[in-house]
């Protein structure tokens, strides 16, 4: 695909020429360094085609979430809790876990932008636990996942329950004895 290059005095919806015979790229600059790339294609008619979207981000990634603590929350259970980003529109957060140093996180849960917690459960005592957490922001009607958070980890533990305490049965202060 061959293509002119942009100005930077180009504003809003830019044609592309000389993509290909029969064929207009457009891109539309979008807020937060997103942009909109269309392509589409004339048949001999003069008839266009669907248009093929990509949506690509440019530059850095909206900042993540601030201050993620993870704490043991009970026997088996792990409470995260984080801070909004500074800047932008947060629609809801991505909450990912690692259970190794230096493994791959897996995506655990999503919440809504209101919600800066989580509780994790169950969890395998005796276990370390590995999160980070995303933010997913409005960049001017196009959703951005944010870079990740700081990671937080946590040792999942449970304390042994208390000793069972064996009294001897007694009736207002009497003891009883069994008959034999």
């Amino acid at each position: 695909m061959r293509g002119e290059l942009l100005t930077a005095a180009c504003r809003g919806v830019c044609r592309q020429g000389n993509v290909d015979d029969g064929a207009e790229l457009h891109r539309r600059r979008g807020p937060a360094g997103i942009h909109e790339y269309r392509l589409t294609q004339f048949n001999r008619w003069g008839l266009e085609s669907d248009a093929a979207v990509l949506q690509t981000s440019v530059g850095n990634p909206p900042a993540p979430p601030r201050s993620l603590t993870a704490a043991a929350a009970g026997c088996g259970a792990v409470t995260l809790s984080w801070q909004a980003p500074a800047d932008g529109t947060v629609v809801s957060y991505r909450i990912y876990r690692s259970e190794a140093a230096g493994g791959t996180y897996q995506f655990l849960a999503g919440v809504g932008a209101s919600t800066t917690s989580y509780t994790d459960r169950p969890l395998t005592p005796g276990q370390t636990y590995r999160y980070t957490v995303s933010a997913i922001l409005d960049a001017g009607g196009s959703l951005v996942e944010s870079a990740p958070s700081a990671e937080a980890s946590v040792a999942v533990t449970c304390a042994d329950p208390p000793a069972p305490v064996i009294t001897t049965p007694a009736v207002a202060g009497q003891a009883l004895h069994g008959r034999g």
